[in-house]
Parts: structure tokens; C-alpha cells; sequence
């Protein structure tokens, strides 16, 4: 019962027919995939040596985490907000960042990583760029984009929340690689369940009069 309680949301979402539910569960993965990466490079190379030793490492995931939103935003959002293929491309920012999240889960203390994560950075700011045409074309009639927004930002921090644990359990059975593979597979049910989203319509929010 308590299992059934537990993911009764993530159910409703799955057979829902309202198109914003099922996207709803599309960022859901999402997020829940960017926090195992998260757990995952946290007990990588970035920071795994003594503090001394580190600086120049967290300099560089710092800079990681900042290239991504300098590198999609102005690349994506001009043609995504004019109903470019705002589906396909979340479709393959999720199969990019499980593609390299499994190939790298065995190559976490090489040089590697660095490229590795700047991909799977880049793939996220993606999906969150493509997220915000996708959520007005979705957003029902009686509910507004802002309130769609905020939804979702719950959903996003809810799927987090439940991966935390997760993450947590991998890295202390299998270490930062087995977070790797199972950020891998949460990345991979995004993209199964980004292919079950409805063809997204471009739509307006109304003019003030």
C-alpha cells in the first residue's frame, strides 16, 4: 500500500491524457537524472583529491556548469520559441546525455570525464531551454503558462527528491560509476517517455486588452 501510495503520481501521470501530465513526467526523468549525475560527480575526479589539490578541478566544473546555458540559450531559443522541433530535440537531449552517461560510469577518474560532463551539461540546458516552448504548446486552456511553470518546477523538484536516495544507495554499493549507470538509465526512460508526448502545437498566450 505504502509502495502504491508512493507512485500513485508518477501512475496518474503515466496514464493521463492531458498532454501537460505526461510532459510533467518527461521533466520529472529529467531532473531526476541531472541529480544522480550531480551525486555521481560529486565522488568523482572533480572532487576527490585533498582540497589543495582540488582547486584548478572545481574551477573547471564551476566553468562546466556555466558554458552550458552560455552555449544552448542563445543557439536554441530563438528557433524553439517558432515551433522548431521542440520534441525531437528533447527526445535527443535525452538519449545523448544516457548514451554518455553509460560510456564514461566505467572512466570517472580519467581526463575523460571533462568532456564527458560538459555533453551531458550542454544535453540538460537543452532540455530546459526546449522545455519552455514545449510547456506553452501543453499547458491546457484553463491552465495558464505560469501556472504550468511552477508545476513543473515542483515536478522537477520532486523527482530529485525521490532520486536522491537512489543516487545515494549507488554510490555506496557501486561507487560514483554505479550512480553513472543508473543516472544513465533515469536519462533513458526521459527519452522513452519524451517519444509517448502528443505533437506540440505552437500557441500564444493572449494579448491584454
Amino acid at each position: 500500500a505504502a509502495v502504491g501510495g508512493a507512485t500513485h503520481p508518477i501512475r496518474k501521470m503515466w496514464h493521463s491524457q492531458n498532454a501537460i501530465d505526461r510532459y510533467a513526467l518527461c521533466h520529472l526523468t529529467s531532473a531526476a537524472g541531472d541529480t544522480l549525475l550531480a551525486i555521481s560527480l560529486a565522488d568523482s575526479v572533480f572532487f576527490s583529491l585533498p582540497v589543495g589539490e582540488a582547486q584548478w578541478r572545481v574551477v573547471a566544473y564551476l566553468g562546466l556548469t556555466m558554458l552550458p546555458l552560455a552555449v544552448a540559450a542563445p543557439i536554441l531559443v530563438v528557433p524553439l520559441d517558432r515551433a522548431g522541433p521542440r520534441r525531437l530535440i528533447s527526445f535527443l537531449a535525452a538519449v545523448v546525455r544516457a548514451t554518455i552517461a553509460f560510456s564514461v560510469a566505467g572512466q570517472l577518474d580519467t581526463v575523460a570525464l571533462y568532456p564527458a560532463a560538459l555533453a551531458i551539461l550542454v544535453a540538460s540546458r537543452v532540455h530546459l531551454v526546449t522545455k519552455n516552448g514545449l510547456t506553452m504548446a501543453y499547458a491546457g486552456s484553463g491552465e495558464g503558462l505560469m501556472r504550468s511553470n511552477a508545476r513543473l518546477g515542483r515536478v522537477a523538484v520532486a523527482g530529485a527528491i525521490i532520486a536522491a536516495p537512489f543516487g545515494g544507495a549507488a554510490l555506496t554499493l557501486w561507487g560514483s560509476g554505479g550512480a553513472m549507470v543508473v543516472a544513465g538509465i533515469v536519462y533513458a526512460a526521459c527519452a522513452l517517455v519524451t517519444l509517448r508526448l502528443p505533437h506540440p502545437r505552437l500557441r500564444t498566450e493572449p494579448k491584454p486588452i
